[in-house]
C-alpha cells in the first residue's frame, strides 16, 4: 500500500512540476475551439538536436510569426533528454500557438515519440479539439528513410516510428476525420521516400521532403506562417511550396552538397505506380531470361546507391539504369514522374535527381532491414515481383 501511494504522489508532484516549470506567462489553453482557416500541426521529437536549441528555435519562429494571426500551430514536444522551454526529460508536452502566444493543452506525460500510439493519439486529439477548413502537418526529428523511418526517442532507448508504425498512426487519425490533411511535410533527413508517399496517399494532398539530409534548423517556419496568413484560401500546394522555397533560401549561397527538397502530388500517386510497374515488369521479363543482366543491373543499381551503401536509389537513377532494358518512353513513365513531383530543387551535386528515393536492397541488407522492408514494399502488379525477382529477397 506505501509503495502505491509513493507512486500516486510521484505522479501527482512530476504532472503539477510539468505545469509550472514553463516561461513565464505560458497559460491553459481554452477548452473548445472553433474551425479556423489553417491549424498546421506539429510532431517534434527533440532527440540531441534539442541539446543545441533546435526544436526550440523552430518553435520560437512559431511564436513570433503568428502574433497578430489566427494560424494555429498544435504542437507536441518530446523525446528529448533536456530541460529546456517546452522538452522535459520527465514530460511531453502539448502546446498552441496562436496570435504570438504559448499555451498549455493538457496535462503532461511522459510518451514514447517512437511509439505509433503515440503519434495517433496526438493526430486523433488534435484534429478533434482544433478543426480547420485546411490542416497541415510537420513531422520533425533525424530520419533515415523508408527503413530507418523517424523520430528518435533519446527517453527510451532510441525507439523510433518505422513506416509500418506511421501507417498505423495515420490509418487511426482518419477514423476521426474523414478530410485529408492537405499536406505532410517530413522534417526529417531522407524522408522524401516512395514508400512513404504510398502510405500517406490516403492521408494528404501534398508530401514535402528532402531525400538527402537536412541541417538542423530544417524549415523556415516564418516563411510558411506569412505566406498562409497572406494567402488564407491556398491550397496543400501553395502551402508546401512556401515551405520548400523557405527551406532552399535558408540554405545560402553556394547551396550545400545536401540541398534537395521536392513536393509530391500524392493525387497522381496512382498513375505514376502503374506506370512504374508496368515498365518494371518488362525489365523483369528481360532479367529473368539473362542472368548476366540481372547481375549488370544489380552492380549499376549497386553504384547509385546514396548514403553508403544504405539501398535507397533516386527514381530517376532506377529508371536509367533499367532503360537499357527497356525504354521508359514507350511507358510515358518520365512524363507520369514529372507530373507526380511537381517542384524538386537539387544542389548541383545532386543535379537531375528526381526528388524522390526507392529503396532497391541490392547491398546486403540487415535482417531486420528485410522485415521492414516486406512490409512496405509497395504492393503494385510488377513492381514488387521485379523488386523480388532482382534482389532475390
Amino acid at each position: 500500500m506505501k509503495k502505491i501511494i509513493s507512486r500516486i504522489l510521484s505522479t501527482v508532484i512530476a504532472a503539477a512540476l510539468a505545469l509550472t516549470l514553463m516561461p513565464k506567462g505560458v497559460v491553459h489553453a481554452e477548452t473548445a475551439y472553433e474551425m479556423n482557416k489553417w491549424t498546421i500541426f506539429c510532431y517534434f521529437c527533440g532527440s540531441n538536436l534539442e541539446d543545441d536549441y533546435s526544436a526550440s528555435d523552430d518553435i520560437e519562429e512559431m511564436i513570433e510569426s503568428t502574433s497578430g494571426t489566427d494560424l494555429r500551430y498544435v504542437v507536441m514536444c518530446g523525446g528529448s533528454n533536456v530541460d529546456h522551454d517546452y522538452f522535459k526529460h520527465w514530460a511531453t508536452y502539448r502546446i498552441l500557438i496562436e496570435d504570438g502566444k504559448v499555451y498549455k493543452v493538457g496535462n503532461p506525460a511522459l510518451l514514447d515519440m517512437g511509439d505509433a500510439g503515440t503519434l495517433s493519439d496526438f493526430l486523433q486529439w488534435g484534429l478533434s479539439e482544433f478543426p480547420a477548413e485546411h490542416s497541415g502537418l510537420v513531422i520533425w526529428d533525424h530520419g533515415a528513410g523508408a527503413i530507418g523511418g523517424c523520430c528518435y526517442d533519446d527517453l527510451f532507448d532510441f525507439d523510433n516510428l518505422t513506416l509500418p508504425e506511421m501507417s498505423q498512426a495515420f490509418d487511426k487519425a482518419a477514423n476521426v476525420s474523414d478530410r485529408k490533411f492537405d499536406f505532410v511535410a517530413y522534417d526529417c533527413c531522407e524522408m522524401a521516400a516512395l514508400e512513404l508517399a504510398c502510405i500517406l496517399e490516403d492521408h494528404a494532398d501534398y508530401f514535402a521532403a528532402s531525400q538527402e539530409v537536412m541541417p538542423a534548423e530544417g524549415f523556415d517556419y516564418t516563411s510558411i506562417t506569412d505566406y498562409i496568413v497572406s494567402n488564407p484560401d491556398c491550397d496543400g500546394f501553395a502551402a508546401c511550396e512556401a515551405l520548400a522555397n523557405g527551406y532552399w533560401d535558408s540554405l545560402g549561397s553556394p547551396i550545400p552538397y545536401y540541398g534537395t527538397i521536392s513536393i509530391m502530388d500524392l493525387s497522381k500517386l496512382d498513375t505514376l505506380m502503374t506506370t512504374l510497374g508496368r515498365y518494371l515488369s518488362s525489365v523483369d521479363t528481360y532479367i529473368e531470361s539473362d542472368t548476366s543482366a540481372r547481375s549488370a543491373l544489380q552492380s549499376a543499381l549497386r553504384s547509385e546507391c546514396s548514403l553508403d551503401d544504405c539501398n535507397m536509389v533516386d527514381l530517376n537513377d532506377l529508371i536509367d539504369c533499367c532503360s537499357v532494358y527497356s525504354d521508359p518512353a514507350s511507358f510515358a513513365l518520365n512524363e507520369a514522374v514529372v507530373d507526380f513531383i511537381p517542384y524538386v530543387r537539387n544542389s548541383n551535386e545532386h543535379a537531375g535527381f528526381s526528388g524522390v528515393t526507392v529503396y532497391v536492397p541490392v547491398n546486403r541488407p540487415y535482417p531486420d532491414e528485410l522485415e521492414i522492408f516486406e512490409e512496405i514494399v509497395p504492393d503494385v502488379p510488377g513492381y514488387e515481383d521485379f523488386i523480388y525477382d532482382l534482389t532475390g529477397c
